[in-house]
């Protein structure tokens, strides 16, 4: 169903110190990776000093004694680096987009064109040693014979079909975002909605994906439909600059593995997390759909 009613919050690194823990939690993805990654860090310098000792110390000891804390401090090792690549640190990183400042792109999608797509999904599952070929494709007269595995049935999507709604006009009605960059890097979430001018407007909307809905309920066995809000440019997560002058240049995947390859990565979250704050953008739509 269309959203109507809508709460935008702005996440401000710095702030507020509800955005600070909910950074803090995504940024090692969840509390169980930050703790892992610190456990990892200290057993790792556990096994160094451990090896370092043994050499130091006990000269006449086998060498196989060092295989112990070295097969640890690899494992640890392996650990820092396997939480790093999944922490969003680094995802922010990837995310850096050049071409472009974060006030540019919100009044680019201002100015989108919203598109509203429906969706009708026909299908209907068979069991493994069920219906013979012959006979799934007379129930997928069109010749959709996409399979998918659910337990021990498969789906097999018999119809599809997509319309656009067509209304008469459209205003963005996204809150003014001017002026609320604190920092030089904005980690961006989007979502979007739309939402209907008048009750004539809702009520036209209703009409038209009931009928829509109506004329594909009865393709198969089971039916999906859904909604979709298209805007061009669109994207959920992205970094970018608040201002078109010089770039940060450590702020790079590669540095950011430097400083994780050299067991710096804390340091750098906390210097990225800094420098950098988290705000949250729902993008509006206001259809005009009166005959």
């Amino acid at each position: 169903m269309p959203i109507e009613h809508f709460d935008v919050d702005l996440f401000q690194n710095g702030s507020s110190s509800a955005s600070a823990q909910k950074w803090l939690k995504r940024d090692a993805c969840g509390y169980a990776k930050i703790v892992c990654s610190l456990f990892a860090h200290a057993g790792l310098l556990v096994c160094l000093l451990a090896a370092i000792w043994i050499l130091i110390q006990h000269h006449s000891l086998d060498e196989t004694f060092l295989l112990i804390p070295a097969s640890c401090a690899v494992a640890f090792y392996v650990t820092i680096l396997l939480e790093a690549n999944a922490c969003e640190t680094h995802g922010a990183l990837r995310r850096l987009d050049l071409s472009q400042t974060a006030e540019n792109y919100i009044e680019t999608l201002r100015k989108a064109s919203p598109v509203v797509q429906w969706t009708a999904k026909a299908y209907h599952y068979d069991h493994e040693d069920g219906p013979t070929s012959d006979d799934k494709r007379r129930r997928c007269p069109i010749g959709l014979h996409r399979l998918t595995m659910r337990g021990r049935h498969r789906m097999t999507v018999s119809f599809r079909q997509n319309r656009v709604f067509q209304f008469g006009s459209w205003r963005d009605a996204t809150v003014n975002m001017s002026g609320i960059y604190l920092t030089p890097i904005i980690r961006m979430e989007c979502s979007k909605v739309f939402i209907f001018k008048d009750d004539d407007s809702r009520r036209v909307y209703m009409q038209q994906y009931a009928k829509f809905r109506d004329d594909n309920r009865s393709r198969d066995e089971l039916m999906e439909h859904t909604e979709c809000l298209v805007v061009p440019g669109f994207l959920e997560r992205v970094t970018l600059y608040r201002d078109v002058g010089p770039r940060l240049w450590w702020m790079t995947p590669s540095w950011f593995w430097l400083c994780t390859l050299v067991l710096l990565t804390w340091p750098y979250r906390w210097l990225f997390t800094r420098r950098s704050c988290s705000v949250y953008v729902i993008f509006v739509k206001e259809l005009d759909c009166s005959p």
